[in-house]
């Protein structure tokens, strides 16, 4: 492989193990015959990928059932040069940036055809069904983070400082809740279990009144916010966490 600069990140093909692709500082590689080939043979595939010492190479992740898809973050402060697709039999990057705020993006990793990045400020989200890049924080705070892994339904993240991070991966419940007493998915006086989950915000200005047995839990990844006129009354057990979606 051409250059003298070090690997910052090697990641192979799952589909087609003989891709595997070496990003430096500022170029990425790839080969298609990492094992077969004696030596392998390598191929600059920058293309117009911008970059330089200002927005360096700092992941890369490969499309698990296409070694040809390929995603690049890039560090530094440039806005909008965040994160970068290559499509199979393309010769073009595309800019997958979005809305992701202006901090360095340190990591990327793929997952059931979504994508989370590990930014100087903590993880952000996104997948098809999806608007922009969202906070996916699940208690995780404002931090660096530089590694993540997801194994058995868990993401764990690396940060700067703050230790390692354990978190449930993304799950297909409403981004956010707005509750109150006439817009609330149950009954506001019935009894029993009433458990809301939320990626992102539950907000609520409900009246729980329900009585004895009556257990009203609120999770949402974010935040849980009471507004003025939210209420408990007597003999009503409430609820509220901080994390990800499906957890008890």
């Amino acid at each position: 492989m051409p250059g003298d600069n070090s690997v910052v990140a090697l990641t192979q093909g799952v589909d087609d193990t003989e891709t595997l692709y070496a990003a430096q500082n500022f170029d990425i590689y790839k080969t298609s015959d990492v094992i077969t080939g004696s030596p392998p043979t390598w191929v600059n595939v920058n293309y117009n990928l911008p970059s330089s010492n200002l927005k360096r190479i700092t992941s890369v992740a490969v499309d698990p059932n296409d070694a040809d898809r390929v995603w690049v973050t890039l560090g530094g402060y440039v806005s909008g040069e965040k994160v970068y697709v290559l499509h199979p039999d393309d010769t073009v990057w595309t800019n997958f940036s979005e809305d992701l705020p202006n901090v360095p993006v340190h990591k990327i990793v793929y997952q059931a055809g979504g994508l989370y990045v590990g930014t100087e400020i903590g993880i952000f989200y996104t997948n098809s069904n999806v608007s922009g890049w969202i906070p996916y924080m699940n208690g995780l705070p404002a931090v660096p983070v530089y590694d993540m892994v997801i194994e058995d339904g868990f993401i764990f993240a690396g940060t700067f400082g703050r230790g390692l991070w354990k978190s449930t991966l993304f799950s297909v419940c409403p981004l956010a809740y707005a509750l109150t007493p006439t817009g609330d998915p149950s009954n506001p006086n019935s009894t029993g279990v009433q458990r809301y989950e939320a990626t992102l915000s539950i907000s609520s200005t409900r009246h729980i009144v329900g009585g004895i047995g009556t257990d009203v839990i609120y999770r949402a990844g974010n935040f849980v916010r009471l507004d003025p006129g939210f209420e408990v009354k007597t003999q009503n057990e409430f609820e509220a966490k901080i994390g990800g979606c499906s957890q008890q």
